[in-house]
């Protein structure tokens, strides 16, 4: 098992670093982009370090946090435009994050987690669909970058939020508590998008 979690956690390691690197690469500097990467990565790493053994409950939302801050570091340290910078990190963090869901799914035999599993994979196939069509939307009259990673995020925490509510065993928190704080995120990420689309 341990062969398989570092073998994991190495891949979706590289993938992230490729992927965000590759949407950036033609705006910034590979020296920024790393670096505002390496700010999401080493934060993640003490984030969910801390949350192992103090709140084991909390890692996906650690994860979350540590990816908000790194990308706010990158934009104020590079002057990084944030949508740019959030769609590479999101579309780059998705296949980590199923990852960590197949490894729970390997460690406990929960059919929840590889639903997970599945669930971030169909989340990738989304954003690549709507990557590929956002700017023939007549109503998305900007046809600025962010929109494939706001719908993406959007529906990823709307769905927490349905499960969390349903099937609270399903996800890192329970209860009420997780669906609250999905739905503000969903709404959040929905009123960015519509100032996007001005």
């Amino acid at each position: 098992m341990l062969f398989y979690e570092i073998f994991l956690n190495l891949l979706g390691f590289f993938i992230f670093l490729f992927v965000f690197w590759k949407k950036l690469k033609e705006d910034y500097l590979s020296s920024q982009i790393f670096t505002t990467a390496f700010y999401v990565i080493f934060l993640a790493s003490i984030f969910l370090l801390v949350s192992h053994f103090f709140l084991p409950n909390f890692w996906f939302w650690a994860l979350f946090l540590a990816f908000l801050t790194g990308v706010f570091l990158g934009r104020w340290r590079f002057s990084l435009r944030f949508y740019e910078v959030y769609e590479a990190g999101i579309v780059g963090l998705l296949p980590w994050l199923s990852f960590f869901f197949l490894l729970d799914a390997m460690k406990t035999t929960s059919w929840y987690s590889f639903c997970g599993f599945l669930f971030s994979w169909l989340l990738v196939l989304l954003y690549i669909f709507l990557n590929l069509h956002y700017k023939s939307f007549s109503w998305y009259k900007s046809g600025k970058v962010g929109f494939s990673a706001l719908v993406v995020t959007i529906v990823f925490f709307l769905a927490r939020m349905i499960v969390a509510i349903f099937f609270p065993s399903m996800v890192s928190l329970s209860g009420s508590f997780e669906a609250l704080i999905s739905g503000i995120f969903s709404f959040f990420s929905f009123l960015l998008l519509f100032i996007l689309s001005r």
